[in-house]
């Protein structure tokens, strides 16, 4: 694809829904957050802002399975459809 074409993102959310009970991986979220700005952010055609946040690596992703503990953690994906060009 060119330099002058338009580039088109998937960003439908997918959802790891756990019951955090303690509140344990809530306030790791938080931190993360609270430390770094979003790594990207982009508004689509129908004005929704969008941002993400990169919170990958070791010490997060321990800390997160630590946080998740023995919940069972349910996957929703919200894509309804595919657009594709």
């Amino acid at each position: 694809m060119g330099a002058d074409e338009g580039h088109h993102t998937q960003l439908s959310p997918i959802f790891g829904l756990h019951a955090d009970e303690l509140g344990a991986a809530t306030k790791l979220i938080q931190m993360i957050m609270s430390r770094k700005r979003s790594d990207f952010h982009a508004t689509t055609d129908d004005g929704t802002f969008h941002e993400n946040l990169d919170s990958s690596g070791f010490v997060n992703a321990q800390l997160y399975q630590r946080g998740i503990g023995n919940d069972d953690v349910f996957i929703a994906d919200a894509t309804i459809g595919t657009r594709r060009d």
